[in-house]
């Protein structure tokens, strides 16, 4: 590397010339050779890291809602978001990168988690109810979410513990969509919660061609925005599937 001061004619150049690269750091120019080639073997380990991470960032943005409730105590020194990346990335994906619905916390905390007595469900609502128990200051969170489009709808402080039951209007647009339920308590004035839990599954596929179309469904949602060397990677990957 070769640095530059105030040289009239280095000075007017930027970027790749020829076999040398030219740039500045801290207002002084500095020169060095463009590399050979840059390591990126995309090995078979490595593409299944950019796979697993890119599904975890991705899930990231449809839960962000529910997860900066839900993590926001859980290491005030790291970001609720990357909190929640990594737990994906570790605990709610399969060996193929596909999300394990019924392994992933929206939320992560302290208090008792919720148990509900009866959870009643059709086309356009679910009902819920639970023992009346606790402090009145712990509300109800619900996070309603789309597998088969990889989207969610949150509700949060929907019902308190006191109030024993609450319900949600399902999108009129998901009503013949595969949907998972999940709910933690929450207490707005401490911001502690409960690990959430699954406390419902609707519509879910009734035969192995029903169940291939919601996962060819969910990974076209769920892969549209990424770059198509990393989608054409990932779907290759779990083509056997």
């Amino acid at each position: 590397m070769a640095k530059s001061d105030q040289n009239p004619l280095t000075s007017l150049f930027s970027g790749t010339v020829g076999s040398l690269v030219f740039y500045t750091v801290r207002n002084q120019q500095r020169i060095r050779t463009k590399p050979q080639r840059v390591r990126n073997p995309r090995s078979p380990k490595q593409n299944a890291h950019r796979s697993r991470l890119a599904v975890a960032t991705s899930l990231a943005a449809v839960f962000k809602d529910a997860y900066l409730l839900g993590y926001a105590l859980v290491d005030p020194d790291v970001a609720p978001r990357h909190l929640f990346v990594k737990h994906v990335y570790h605990d709610a994906l399969s060996d193929s990168a596909l999300l394990l619905p019924n392994r992933l916390l929206l939320s992560h905390g302290t208090l008792r988690p919720f148990n509900p007595s009866d959870v009643a469900a059709d086309l356009s609502l679910v009902s819920i109810r639970w023992a009346v128990s606790g402090a009145a200051s712990d509300h109800l969170c619900l996070c309603l979410y789309n597998h088969t489009r990889a989207r969610s709808c949150f509700f949060p402080d929907q019902a308190s513990r006191t109030e024993g039951h609450t319900h949600i209007t399902v999108p009129s647009d998901w009503r013949s969509d595969h949907l998972y339920l999940y709910a933690f308590w929450h207490n707005p004035a401490t911001h502690k919660v409960s690990d959430s839990v699954v406390v419902a599954e609707l519509n879910a596929p009734d035969s192995q061609e029903a169940a291939h179309n919601d996962l060819k469904q969910h990974l076209d949602h769920l892969t549209a925005t990424w770059r198509p060397r990393l989608r054409k990677s990932f779907l290759q990957s779990i083509s056997k599937l």
